[in-house]
């Protein structure tokens, strides 16, 4: 170690002097490899700023319990083939409170009751 030392401050003196020329050499791959990252950078900015984070909706779809499962099935595919992700499928028999509040907005229909009926009559 003490050699090269001793011989890389050798040269300097002379290239301090003028008795031989200095070579320099550049590394570009450090200068390549940080402009890279910095492109990469700006376009995953530019991409973040182009994407807008979409907002979920949830929604609970209950199959009528006189449905056969081929049209089950039907229905679960037409979802899907629009758009709809399901998150979680279950079979459950509902009570008729919990049934009545799923069902509000209809409670004005002449036939809300019998809606009611035919959802608590069986699994959904």
């Amino acid at each position: 170690l003490a050699k090269t030392v001793v011989a890389e401050l050798e040269r300097e003196r002379l290239a301090l002097t003028g008795a031989v020329h200095r070579s320099v050499f550049k590394d570009t791959f450090i200068k390549e490899l940080a402009a890279r990252k910095e492109t990469e950078a700006a376009a995953a900015k530019a991409e973040a700023a182009r994407v807008k984070p979409i907002r979920k909706q949830v929604a609970l779809v209950a199959i009528k319990p006189d449905v056969t499962v081929q049209e089950a099935n039907e229905i679960t595919q037409v979802l899907i083939h629009a758009g709809f992700l399901m998150l979680k499928r279950r079979k459950l028999k509902l009570q008729r409170d919990v049934a009545t509040e799923l069902l509000a907005s209809l409670k004005e229909e002449e036939n809300f009751e019998e809606h009611i009926d035919l959802i608590c009559s069986g699994p959904c």
